[in-house]
């Protein structure tokens, strides 16, 4: 059913199906509350916490795979919301009406204890015995004073808005240190995480569920004994290049922590547009079920959380140990000097992936351990986000990308009269704003590398690209003039 929830949401985003997939991993880590653990041996733990950053260009309908992925939360948070203010007013006017029972209550006991305690106008009672009746009937009162308060003490929410790191770590400090970022448009990561200079102490505690303390004059002394959050982020090519290029933070290691992605329209994105898209309303009524599940399971306003450990099985364990053996010559290797930190780190997302998956396919987690198959499903997308933290740690194939994304959308804007469509390099550089030849080419050869067009060169002469006829047959229907060219 996994399966069916992706393609449905990527159908109707129009977004290819692994970016999908990514990001609906990135909410099952959300709905894990930071109440989960891998226990893959004695010495390597991973939480449950994922940092995911996809760049996805204008019109890939990133607001709807987020708003689709984002429902049973707000449906979930916003049903506990009505529940906390209607606790709360009642536990206003009861507080009241049991302030003035303490009151007159008291007043009575002293009026009867005088009384009782008098002879001849002289007291003649012991005045502890007095108290002592007073302070057992507050305490009684305040026994009920304390069974009428609010299931939480602040309205339940895990999601962060565009918030500073302070305000942040004070707001996870109310919500049982966890909490969580869904954004289509990448402003909380471009504005509070990619373009920073100060250093992420939040960010790399929270992903490995480590402790976090911090003093401010505004806010006072923040400590986390275990924070956690999970960030899933859609963000233009341009910011996610900055946040890669950002010395301070890849100095710090929050780079290798963020699983990269480009997102991609599908080959057949104009077929698709006259088609009715795939409808299996089914897969998202398992998806928001599974998702509110298991909320009502994990969130809790407790700063003491019971974290919950999930093991794996031996098989699970020799394939993710092997994993890493194989990643080990990578990271010594030259050839991937420029992400080796995120290579080293390769492992550890895998058990986390896995996690995800298992929780996806066991209502109670740590009943069971991770199986091979699941292992085996994390380790598969590793490999093609590897494939993408190559472009991402490598600025100059960054830029190449989109570039490349730049001229796949021109292409597609053209109307071509050939049936096998041709243009030079310089077409491509007239239509797009800023393109020069040096990035032009990279772009190009890109293209080239993924099958969407063959390049011919020829000494003196701009070189030539023709489109190949898959990338023809699945995007441009057939035309009988030109109607417009460039």
């Amino acid at each position: 059913d996994m399966v069916e929830v992706v393609e449905h949401i990527a159908s109707h985003a129009e977004i290819d199906t692994t970016s999908v997939l990514l990001a609906l991993l990135g909410s099952i880590s959300a709905s894990l509350c930071g109440r989960y653990v891998v226990q893959v041996d004695l010495e390597w733990g991973e939480p449950g916490c994922l940092y995911v950053v996809e760049a996805a260009e204008s019109g890939s309908r990133k607001s709807y795979v987020i708003g689709t992925l984002k429902h049973p939360f707000e449906q979930y948070f916003g049903e506990l919301t009505l529940e906390h203010e209607a606790q709360s007013a009642k536990s206003n006017q009861d507080n009241k009406h049991i302030g003035t029972l303490k009151r007159r209550v008291i007043s009575f006991l002293i009026s009867s204890h005088l009384k009782n305690s008098s002879a001849d106008g002289v007291y003649m009672g012991d005045p502890n015995e007095a108290l002592s009746d007073i302070q057992g009937t507050i305490n009684g009162l305040d026994q009920i004073v304390e069974a009428t308060k609010p299931t939480f003490s602040t309205a339940p929410q895990i999601f962060l808005s565009t918030t500073s790191r302070v305000s942040a770590g004070e707001g996870m400090s109310k919500q049982g240190e966890n909490a969580c970022v869904f954004e289509a448009e990448g402003s909380f990561f471009e504005g509070e995480i990619a373009n920073k200079s100060t250093h992420p102490g939040l960010y790399l505690k929270a992903y490995d569920m480590e402790r976090y303390d911090y003093s401010s004059k505004n806010v006072g002394k923040i400590s986390l004994q275990k924070s956690a959050m999970t960030i899933l982020a859609f963000a233009q090519p341009d910011v996610l290049m900055k946040f890669y290029s950002n010395k301070n933070l890849k100095t710090r290691g929050l780079n290798a922590r963020f699983l990269p992605y480009f997102a991609s329209k599908p080959s057949t994105m104009i077929r698709q547009r006259s088609a009715p898209p795939s409808l299996k309303p089914g897969a998202m009524r398992v998806y928001n079920a599974k998702i509110a599940e298991m909320l009502k399971r994990n969130y809790t306003q407790d700063k003491n959380r019971v974290i919950r450990t999930v093991s794996v099985t031996p098989e699970a364990y020799d394939l993710v140990k092997a994993y890493e053996q194989d990643m080990k010559q990578y990271v010594a290797s030259p050839e991937y000097l420029h992400m080796s930190s995120f290579l080293a780190k390769a492992h550890g997302a895998v058990v986390r992936l896995a996690l995800c998956v298992h929780a996806w396919n066991n209502p109670e987690p740590e009943l069971s351990p991770i199986t091979r198959e699941e292992m085996e499903a994390a380790i598969s997308l590793m490999d093609v986000i590897i494939e993408h933290a190559n472009i991402a740690f490598t600025p100059e194939r960054s830029q190449a990308c989109v570039d490349a994304q730049e001229i796949i959308a021109w292409i597609r804007r053209c109307d071509w009269a050939d049936t096998i469509p041709v243009f030079q390099a310089h077409d491509a550089m007239n239509a797009i704003s800023g393109l020069n030849k040096q990035r032009c080419h990279a772009a190009l050869d890109l293209l080239e590398q993924h099958d969407y067009i063959r390049q011919y060169f020829e000494a003196g002469r701009d070189r030539i690209c023709v489109l190949t006829p898959q990338l023809v047959e699945s995007n441009f229907p057939q035309r009988n003039r030109l109607t417009r060219r460039y």
